[in-house]
């Protein structure tokens, strides 16, 4: 269940019947062993993986996502680890800001791009794990502070051909959402509003998960999973893709603003394998539960063999106890 839970984590259990995306504790149907799981899907619901995205009866699952706290980490500026070069970053220097003690200060304009694009990684409690495919669904928080009235900050998200922009102006109280598909570069206008009370500091969160656009402030949604559609990827002659479709997140504005605490997640990836994880719809019994690991990517669960009763399980997890200290990779129930 890495990152999620790690070796030593104390579990809390309750008897309360599991609902999606609450953890539980089992015995798996093949091998009998002890196993902690995520709740993909209850009772009498169909489960089906496309595109690396879980769906419940025929809609797309969306899990509350408001904070980077939400997501698995692959960047944190808070934490003191040693990242290797594969590693995400972002380069705050060449886009023009200044280290000031634990901040960064851009006094012009610019945006700091990722290095390069994210694998499936993640931070996990003083160690980086390094994955091997493309990040998918990334989200980043930012701690910001506007210091002046005509000072912007704008967080940049690329999926594909498509490059959102969110920019917080006017001293913080107005939001602005644009989009432009590559490559014709053309902008479109989103959304406009004010934010009430304005916001010229605190903690701004934007992420593309479950084919949705949140943005939050402070952990309050501003934008609450807005659908949005990919255009088709541009082919070249021969019919290969034109563009790659990973994702980049970008962080800047115009100054003088600041930036304190960092941090970049990606959501969880629903790979469709194993005997039971194909791209059909698995329909559920009464009393079955399809239960999936943290990392599916690596994770031996209900896809491999498939539902599981709910006189295997022994109990929903109401709260984990860690060292001291730690928090990281957070859940409902923390």
């Amino acid at each position: 269940m890495e990152p999620g839970l790690v070796s030593g984590d104390l579990l809390v259990l309750n008897s309360d019947t599991p609902a999606v995306g609450e953890r539980v504790v089992f015995r798996e149907p093949d091998s009998g062993k002890l196993a902690v799981k995520s709740v993909a899907g209850g009772p009498g619901q169909r489960v089906q993986f496309m595109d690396n995205d879980l769906y419940l009866d025929g809609k797309i699952y969306r899990r509350p996502i408001y904070s980077a706290s939400d997501l698995v980490p692959l960047i944190d500026t808070d934490q003191q680890v040693s990242l290797p070069k594969t590693a995400p970053r972002f380069p705050f220097p060449e886009a023009g800001f200044v280290k000031e003690k634990e901040r960064w200060k851009l006094e012009t304009k610019g945006v700091a791009y990722l290095k390069r694009p994210p694998h499936d990684s993640y931070l996990m409690r003083g160690s980086f794990e390094q994955g091997a495919k493309w990040a998918r669904d990334l989200g980043v928080e930012v701690e910001y502070e506007l210091l002046s009235p005509d000072a912007e900050l704008h967080l940049v998200v690329r999926k594909g051909v498509a490059l959102f922009t969110l920019v917080i102006s006017d001293g913080g109280g107005k939001l602005r959402l644009t989009r432009s598909d590559q490559p014709n570069n053309n902008v479109e206008v989103l959304l406009e509003q004010n934010i009430s009370p304005a916001s010229p500091s605190g903690s701004a969160f934007l992420t593309l998960a479950d084919r949705a656009i949140t943005f939050a402030i402070n952990r309050l949604p501003l934008i609450n999973a807005r659908a949005y559609d990919l255009p088709a990827q541009p082919s070249l002659s021969d019919g290969a893709p034109n563009f790659r479709t990973f994702e980049l997140v970008g962080i800047g504005g115009l100054g003088p603003l600041m930036l304190g605490r960092v941090r970049l997640g990606r959501d969880i990836s629903y790979p469709s394998t194993g005997t039971w994880g194909v791209k059909e719809a698995f329909q559920l019994a009464d009393q079955e539960f399809f239960l999936i690991g943290d990392n599916p990517s690596e994770s031996h669960d209900s896809r491999n063999y498939g539902a599981v009763s709910s006189d295997r399980i022994l109990g929903t997890v109401s709260y984990r106890i860690w060292p001291r200290g730690w928090t990281d990779f957070g859940w409902t129930n923390d």
